[in-house]
């Protein structure tokens, strides 16, 4: 979704400011966001580096000691990052996904060959940030650097003061894993099933609904009972009563309604708390999930997850209402963006149904009916190829009163060759996409488009081949066509007595059409997660 920068601050403010969901006259002060210009290191000979940390007003005191818990994202590149919609998915977007808050790094640094988090420049932000950290109220052991060239991988990053040594992991997910979610009118209910609200409790009503056994001390937070938010009643270890039992959560339940884009089990439904604990949980989608492009699924699961985890897809209409992202099409050789000297573009790949990387289950009718990945695009096709030149007419003329000679005469009148058309476009892949304000549904690949014809020579000269035919789009799970290769220009003709013509007379052939696009699968599991189909 795209926000301005201004309507995400205002965003992020009532989100991070209870007075501010009071009422909206409250007269509260609202927090801006601020930016410095800081020198992270100076070289004698390439001068001072600069680094620019985006936060808010009341995040900063540079008399501060103590560390806070807010995260720092350093985004590096090699020259400042102006584009007010970055700042803004970095800064206010991603303070809004991650509970405790970003301090949004923009550091200037050079790219030199070597991995991302082995970079000098890199490493040496770092360190400064880590020495900083408490200033902007975070913690040096939450930075993260961000790949701007790998689709904003993230990487976790410590300086370790002992031994003057920057350590950095790769982390699982890319910046879009978090900030992705509700489109259009997307929402989410959840639900928690609780037990034992008043009366009295019995152990074997207690085992009936955690099924951990027959003894009281088999029932502590984290273990025979999800260590949740909301059992925190329930003691973790020491002495324990029925009581602290009352209104405990076994199940957590939650139905996404409406559009959603990316839907993601761990950061966007159940949060890290619950997700990862071992309470029971169930998805539901009673609305539509797409992807925003071939890089992500519609649906993924990501690591971490424990417990059993159902995944329900409920909502018939239009099935399926889960689907992969419609591959793009590839343009036409000739058009703006082709592949370069007439060659038609490739056709893009589709994006998956969904990723598993937690053991979930799921109905197979489900699976089989409700859950499709994407289809690959077609590829363009080639333009034409130019038609041969045209010949120049000519005759001979007698020389002398009584035509004892002749001579040559030429009109140099050979037009040049016509210019081949263009090649058509690839048709969109199955799946689907998202205009702005609804998920477009593709339910089968798109034919490929025709070629145009070529333009006609001029005098005696060939007319241009016409265009190849884009390929087809793919239909769910099934790969485009290749975009066919422009046809060859017509020769040209008309030379006479020798006098030539303008080029060559032999019509040119046409560009190379662009390659299919992949289709892609209806789900994938990584890390040794399973798909469970019951």
């Amino acid at each position: 979704m795209d926000f301005s920068l201004d309507q995400e601050r205002i965003d992020y403010e009532i989100n991070s400011n209870p007075e501010l969901q009071k009422t909206e006259v409250n007269p509260s002060v609202a927090r801006e966001v601020c930016v410095h210009d800081k020198v992270y290191k100076t070289l004698v000979t390439l001068g001072d580096f600069i680094c620019y940390v985006w936060f808010h007003d009341n995040d900063y005191d540079d008399s501060r000691t103590t560390e806070g818990s807010k995260r720092i994202h350093i985004v590096p590149s090699e020259s400042r990052i102006e584009d007010e919609l970055k700042t803004n998915e970095y800064l206010n977007i991603a303070s809004n996904v991650f509970t405790d808050g970003v301090i949004y790094v923009n550091a200037i640094f050079r790219r030199n060959g070597t991995a991302f988090n082995e970079n000098k420049d890199l490493k040496d932000c770092v360190k400064y940030m880590s020495g900083v950290a408490a200033h902007y109220n975070a913690s040096s052991d939450k930075i993260v650097a961000i790949d701007t060239e790998d689709n904003d991988r993230m990487y976790d990053m410590t300086y370790d003061v002992s031994s003057s040594k920057t350590y950095s992991d790769v982390s699982n997910n890319v910046l879009s894993d978090f900030t992705s979610g509700a489109v259009g009118n997307g929402s989410l209910d959840v639900s928690n099933t609780t037990h034992f609200a008043s009366g009295a409790i019995a152990l074997s009503a207690v085992n009936s609904a955690f099924t951990s056994g027959t003894s009281l001390g088999a029932y502590y937070r984290g273990t025979g009972v999800g260590n949740i938010t909301a059992n925190n009643n329930v003691p973790t270890s020491g002495a324990i009563s029925f009581s602290n039992l009352r209104n405990a959560v076994s199940k957590v339940t939650a139905t996404a309604n409406g559009n959603w884009m990316h839907l993601q089990a761990r950061y966007e439904v159940f949060g890290d708390n619950t997700y990862t604990s071992t309470v029971t949980k169930q998805l539901n989608i009673g609305g539509n999930v797409g992807s925003d492009g071939s890089g992500n699924p519609a649906v993924r699961f990501n690591s971490g997850g424990n417990g059993s985890i159902t995944f329900q897809i409920n909502n018939t209409s239009g099935s399926p209402v889960v689907r992969g992202y419609a591959g793009e099409t590839g343009i036409g050789g000739g058009n703006t963006g082709d592949g370069g000297g007439g060659k038609g573009d490739g056709g893009e790949s589709g994006g998956q149904g969904m990723i598993v990387a937690s053991t979930i289950s799921m109905p197979t009718s489900h699976y089989n009916n409700r859950l499709r990945g994407g289809g690959g695009g077609g590829g363009g096709g080639g333009k034409g190829g130019t038609g041969g030149g045209g010949g120049h007419s000519g005759g001979r003329r007698c020389s002398g009163w009584f035509c004892h000679g002749s001579y040559r005469v030429c009109s140099n009148n050979g037009g040049t060759g016509g210019a081949g058309g263009n090649g058509g476009g690839g048709g969109r892949g199955a799946g689907y996409y998202w205009n702005g304000s609804s998920w477009v549904a593709k339910n089968s690949g798109d034919g490929g488009q025709g070629g145009t014809g070529g333009s006609n020579g001029g005098t005696n000269a060939g007319q241009g081949g016409t265009g190849g035919n884009g390929g087809g789009g793919g239909n769910y799970e099934s790969n485009g066509g290749d975009g066919a290769g422009g046809n060859t220009g017509a020769n040209g003709g008309g030379q006479q007595q020798g006098c030539g013509s303008n080029g060559s007379q032999g019509g040119s052939g046409g560009a190379d059409g662009g390659g299919k696009g992949s289709g892609a699968s209806r789900h994938s599991t990584s890390g040794g997660a399973n798909l469970n189909l019951t």
